[in-house]
């Protein structure tokens, strides 16, 4: 989630408002940039934000100039008008939401797309953008049909929300569900106070939701506001989710269609084709993940770019930098790669014009970037590591017949402020820090020094055979740099509640990396007290350059006090991690091949 304020520049003549009504009366409330000296003979591309977090707002007067340029901006100087819109049922928009993502909210962006196409200073060609929610609203619009729309800029987006967001692993993220859901509560009933004091987003100086332009004494914002009470909230809601198709079933009170994910609308985005250019962060909650899938799954036009980036490529996230450093590429260096997707497709006769299917990735600590156009990328393979006595990570499987250790569950055990997951609440930065201290309360297993560098491109697979004196439990599994100098550095992750251990063969609705589990309550198998079970799951994938020298680590936490439930609620879990040559335990590795060319960049 990231919030761009859309303030009114004083003295902004191409800057224009108003409701558009939709098939069922809704009025929609669109804002228009055009670039200066625009008219009616422009002739210009739009690209449209649909946003759930206010399409502009008023502030107090400020004599500081902005931090950065604003976007409509730098896309007005391009040549582009920008259009942002109040998704339905919020900002000054009328109407309801008791579901994110309904229906009529696609059917909206349909409509205001031809709508803006229509518009005399349009050329007619259109294109979506948008980062976190409004990335999803950029994809799903381009479901909608609509012919103008000649290309889409989904960034950072949730392919599957359950699995990759609010449910990683089956493990609620206690932290984005309560907070999201508080602040989008406050953004639909224009309460400042609570966006103030509870919200660290830049809403010091804000008055409230900008009316639309004729709508002078608020009259009509005031009935918009009046029809968002009857909205729905996570936060009146989480409590009770756990498995998938508590989320994602059918709202029995209000009898409209369930909540639906990215993945679902597969079928209509192949039909549609639409060139679309997705980006994604290794260090962002799972939508790497989730880009990644996509891009394996989906028979459509597909540029990816994951880079070492948090939740909006503000701030940089590589773990062998500093978060204090600039982002790479920078805001403008950024905007320039959108534009020079968009410019062909937009400017010029671009229904001809496909976009390539590629995947460009960064490789942290190489500081690298490279294409591929399959995934994994060739030359990986995957290197098993075993989990062995005396707490080492060896090449070499077990041999004892009986051998384990056990761990008393540390629910103190936590990632700290700046992670992956707190980063999706406002795109802040990400930062691990030097994890030594927090591994003293983990059950780790780290290898001798690496004898040459080794590439980790893909997703780890972990296999953990446990028992346990609790029928449930979280398993959090942590892929750590161990320098020369002990310093300990955050790599990747995986998660897994372990009643959701059932890994099916069939039913996946997209391509994934590692064990399919449908997270379904029909699916869920309790531990047996005592008895072994194997816990087989994926990391979130990475590429990272591992240097010579240097210590891999895996540890295991069954707790994450900083972003997850508690699993179990009650209770004090003792876990007997197995890892003899009857019950190894372990993980495989995805290694690039040393002697593959790493040059390959863009």
């Amino acid at each position: 989630m990231t919030i761009e304020n859309h303030q009114r520049p004083s003295n902004e003549p191409n800057l224009r408002s108003a409701y558009v009504t939709m098939r069922d009366g809704t009025r929609i409330a669109v804002e228009v940039w055009l670039p200066q000296g625009s008219s009616n003979q422009s002739r210009v591309p739009t690209i449209v934000w649909f946003t759930r977090y206010w399409r502009a707002r008023i502030e107090k007067p400020s004599t500081k100039p902005p931090v950065r340029t604003p976007l409509y901006q730098k896309l007005n100087q391009a040549g582009y008008a920008f259009s942002i819109v109040d998704a339905r049922g919020s900002g000054a928009s009328f109407g309801q939401r008791v579901v994110e993502y309904p229906d009529d909210e696609i059917l909206d962006s349909g409509e205001v797309i031809q709508w803006l196409s229509k518009q005399p200073w349009s050329n007619g060609r259109i294109a979506t953008d948008g980062i976190s929610y409004v990335g999803n609203t950029a994809e799903l619009a381009a479901t909608t049909g609509a012919s103008v729309l000649k290309a889409a800029v989904p960034r950072f987006t949730d392919f599957d929300f359950y699995s990759q967001i609010l449910f990683p692993g089956g493990l609620q993220n206690i932290r984005f569900l309560k907070d999201w859901g508080t602040f989008v509560k406050a953004l639909d009933r224009n309460d400042i106070a609570t966006l103030q004091s509870q919200f660290d987003l830049g809403f010091e100086n804000c008055l409230g939701i900008r009316p639309v332009e004729g709508d002078d004494d608020g009259r009509l914002l005031a009935l918009a506001l009046a029809e968002h009470e009857g909205n729905s909230y996570y936060t009146d809601q989480y409590e009770n989710w756990l498995f998938r198709d508590d989320i994602m079933g059918v709202d029995e009170t209000s009898q409209v269609t369930r909540r639906k994910a990215l993945y679902e609308y597969r079928q209509s985005l192949e039909r549609t084709g639409i060139p679309m250019m997705h980006w994604a962060g290794w260090l962002d909650s799972a939508v790497a993940d989730g880009a990644i899938a996509r891009f394996a799954t989906l028979d459509a036009p597909n540029l990816v770019y994951i880079g070492p980036w948090n939740h909006g490529a503000i701030y940089n996230a590589n773990p062998f930098s500093s978060p204090d450093l600039p982002v790479n590429p920078s805001a403008d260096e950024q905007i320039e790669w959108i534009l020079d997707f968009l410019d062909p497709l937009l400017k010029e006769d671009g229904d001809s014009v496909v976009a390539k299917r590629q995947l460009h990735y960064f490789t942290m600590g190489e500081d690298q970037w490279k294409v591929a156009t399959e995934w994994p990328p060739p030359g990986v393979t995957k290197e098993r590591w075993y989990l062995s006595a005396d707490h080492r990570l060896s090449r070499n499987p077990p041999s004892d017949r009986a051998a384990s250790d056990s761990y008393l569950v540390d629910f103190e055990a936590g990632t700290g402020s700046l992670t992956r997951w707190s980063t999706s609440m406002g795109g802040g930065p990400v930062d691990y820090g030097d994890r030594a201290a927090a591994d003293a309360r983990l059950l780790t297993y780290t290898s001798d020094p690496l004898q040459e560098d080794v590439e980790i491109t893909g997703h780890a697979i972990i296999t953990l055979r446990v028992s346990s004196t609790h029928e449930d439990g979280a398993f959090i599994v942590y892929l750590e740099d161990v320098s020369p100098e002990s310093r300990v550095t955050y790599l990747t992750e995986g998660i897994l509640r372990a009643i959701h251990r059932k890994i099916l063969d069939t039913g996946a609705s997209y391509r994934s990396f590692g064990p399919y589990r449908s997270f379904l309550r029909a699916d869920a198998i309790p531990l047996s007290n005592g008895q072994v079970a194997t816990l087989c799951f994926s990391l979130f994938p990475t590429s990272v350059l591992i240097r010579k020298g240097h210590r891999l680590r895996v540890a295991i936490a069954g707790h994450d006090k900083d972003n997850f439930v508690r699993a179990p609620s009650r209770g004090r879990p003792r876990i007997e991690l197995q890892r003899s040559s009857k019950y190894p335990s372990h993980i495989d590795l995805p290694i690039m091949n040393p002697n593959r060319n790493r040059k390959n960049g863009l």
